[in-house]
C-alpha cells in the first residue's frame, strides 16, 4: 500500500460512516443543520445520532441536575433518559448563531407524560465543524393561572 492510498482509504472510510449517517462533513460547518439533526435525533430518541454530533465532552442535565460526560459516556445518559422518557413530539425552533455559539430552544413531550419538557440546545464550533455542547431539557410545570412552578431539581444549589 502506498502511503497516498494510507491516506485516502481512512478518509473514504469515515466519508462512507457519515453517509449512512446522513451527515456529510459539509453538513457539520452549518450550524443550521446541525441544529436540525439534533432536533431529529431528539425527536426520535436517537442516543447514537446525539452522540455522534456530540463534541468530546458534554454537559448534560436531563432532569436530574447538570454534569459533563464524554461522547461515549452521553451516549449511555441519553439512551436511559429515552427509556424512561420516549419521545412522543418535539419541536425546536429559535435558533441563534453568534460568533461560534449556536444556541436552540424548543419543547420535547414524552409518551410517559403529558407535561413537556422546555429543550436548551448548545452547539460550539471548533476547527470549522459544529458540534453539540450542551443538552437541557427541564419539566415544563405549569400551575392552572399559568404561573410557572419550579420542579425540585431546579432548587438545588449547582
Amino acid at each position: 500500500m502506498t502511503f497516498r492510498q494510507a491516506l485516502i482509504i481512512p478518509f473514504v472510510g469515515a466519508m462512507l460512516v457519515g453517509m449512512a449517517r446522513g451527515v456529510s462533513a459539509q453538513d457539520l460547518t452549518d450550524p443550521d443543520a446541525v441544529a436540525s439533526l439534533v432536533a431529529e435525533a431528539i425527536e426520535s430518541g436517537d442516543s447514537r445520532a446525539l452522540a455522534g454530533l456530540s463534541a468530546g465532552q458534554v454537559e448534560l442535565d436531563l432532569g436530574a441536575g447538570s454534569s459533563v460526560y464524554s461522547r461515549d459516556q452521553a451516549r449511555y445518559v441519553f439512551t436511559s433518559f429515552f427509556e424512561d422518557h420516549p419521545p412522543s413530539d418535539g419541536s425546536l425552533g429559535d435558533v441563534s448563531v453568534l460568533e461560534g455559539l449556536c444556541t436552540v430552544r424548543g419543547r420535547y413531550t414524552s409518551l410517559d407524560s403529558n407535561q413537556p419538557w422546555d429543550v436548551f440546545i448548545r452547539l460550539g464550533s471548533s476547527r470549522g465543524a459544529w458540534k453539540l455542547k450542551e443538552v437541557r431539557l427541564t419539566h415544563n410545570l405549569m400551575a392552572p393561572n399559568k404561573t410557572p412552578v419550579l420542579s425540585t431539581h431546579q432548587l438545588l444549589p449547582r
